[in-house]
């Protein structure tokens, strides 16, 4: 790369900062618990699943208890993905509840309910309601790509996918005229994305935003890399370390990202692009009818729109939701 070409890098991933950073910090009692579970078996120096499992749960389960939206969505989400072991639980509990999800699954969901919350407030609706549309089939995808991915996961697959659609909602936020230019040269193109266009409009992509909306959730530099990173992080030594020791982990992030994007833009993958890089062709065969489900059939995860007044009553009490909290329409 030329020093000219490395300086308009080094810029557009400023500007990708700007949109990132422009609300300021996230409240640490989520990001704290994100980072808490990311760093489980460095913190309880241990590798045994389930005590990484139980401190996660134990890390993660005030804030959601202290939410009755985020009870909804969580409880909503083991409805579409663990419905076999929501079923077997007769006197729901939110420990329970929490128990049913893995690690990257409890961090992954918590981070992307807290984000969805907070751009839906601050988005026009219209275009907000198909954002949300494409989210909900990205998410489905992600997720399902994501098990199939040694050392990635269901939960990881779903934070890359819904933090791309979410990172462009900042664009919306500061930009409505710009960001309905996009989509629609992204509707005439039949694309999903488009980096180059946005970097001609913003100065940066959502790439780059997600990236460093990846760190300040209180996610590592294998996530952050796996979006891309501004060049200059990678100088000092000890980070150098890391992107080496990450490498293969950030990788298989990046094929599951590029996976996700494929089904969703075209219902299928091209078969031997992976082969031998994790997925098979019997899984690309699976994960198109995943796509068509997600988005032909528009069947796609809607867990993390869900709300109080949505929840039977009776699942309101086991998780200790007010009558009160359901009738309410304030969005936390």
């Amino acid at each position: 790369m030329s020093a000219s070409l490395e300086i308009e890098e080094n810029e557009s991933w400023e500007y990708a900062k700007r949109f990132a950073c422009a609300f300021g910090e996230f409240p640490p009692l989520f990001t704290a618990a994100i980072r808490a579970i990311r760093c489980a078996p460095k913190i309880i120096k241990s590798n045994d699943l389930q005590l990484i499992k139980k401190f996660s749960r134990d890390a993660i389960i005030f804030p959601i208890k202290v939410s009755p939206t985020f009870k909804s969505c969580f409880f909503a989400f083991a409805e579409e993905s663990n419905e076999a072991g929501l079923a077997l639980i007769n006197h729901l509990t939110l420990t329970d509840l929490i128990d049913l999800f893995s690690p990257d699954e409890m961090s992954a969901a918590v981070a992307l309910i807290f984000l969805h919350r907070f751009m839906k407030r601050r988005c026009p609706d219209e275009e907000w309601d198909r954002i949300n549309h494409k989210l909900s089939a990205h998410l489905k995808i992600g997720y399902r790509v994501g098990k199939k991915i040694d050392n990635v996961g269901g939960g990881n697959g779903m934070f890359m996918a819904g933090l791309r659609i979410l990172a462009q909602s900042f664009f919306l936020h500061f930009d409505e005229k710009g960001f309905k230019e996009l989509r629609r040269f992204c509707e005439k193109k039949n694309y999903l994305f488009s980096p180059d266009e946005e970097r001609k409009r913003w100065g940066c992509d959502h790439l780059q935003i997600a990236s460093h909306l990846a760190s300040l959730l209180g996610y590592g530099i294998g996530p952050r890399l796996a979006f891309g990173m501004y060049s200059s992080t990678s100088v000092d030594g000890a980070e150098d370390q890391d992107i080496s020791e990450n490498s293969e982990l950030i990788s298989k992030w990046r094929i599951c990202m590029t996976l996700t994007e494929a089904f969703h833009a075209h219902g299928t993958a091209q078969r031997g692009l992976f082969m031998g890089q994790h997925v098979t062709s019997q899984v690309v065969t699976e994960l198109e009818s995943v796509a068509r489900e997600a988005v032909v059939q528009g069947s796609g995860f809607d867990w993390i729109n869900r709300k109080p007044g949505d929840l039977p009553t009776e699942i309101a009490s086991f998780l200790g939701i007010s009558t009160n909290d359901m009738a309410s329409v304030h969005e936390e």
